[in-house]
């Protein structure tokens, strides 16, 4: 039987809410799905995994349905050239926004608000 590995990149829309990186990544290690999951916008994450084919359609599955009652949308997958092989299933955060940048951005908001 042939173990055909997949190298693929995912762009995943939705209402995610807390926690929902850590149960992609959860339900990636369980299936010895290697990569990472990462932020690109609010409601936008995108993906590059790698492994055994099976394992990556049930990873795929599990993407369309989530953990739970959120609205998700895989939108796009495309194969990719595998580069190197991934280790593990990581988390890559969020770029973090200065806190002067907030402050800009909430002052803003607020004399927009005052019209």
């Amino acid at each position: 039987m042939e173990n055909k590995k997949l190298f693929l990149q995912l762009k995943i829309k939705g209402n995610f809410g807390v926690g929902f990186r850590r149960s992609l990544k959860e339900k990636a290690e369980e299936l010895d799905v290697c990569g990472y999951v990462k932020n690109t916008s609010e409601v936008e994450l995108e993906l590059e995994v790698y492994g055994k084919k099976e394992s990556i359609h049930s990873f795929l599955e599990f993407c369309n349905v989530g953990n739970g009652k959120r609205n998700i949308f895989l939108v796009e997958t495309t194969e990719i050239k595998a580069g190197s092989e991934f280790k593990g299933f990581k988390i890559i955060p969020s770029p973090k926004i200065k806190q002067s940048v907030l402050k800009k951005l909430f002052s803003f908001y607020k004399n927009l608000s005052r019209g």
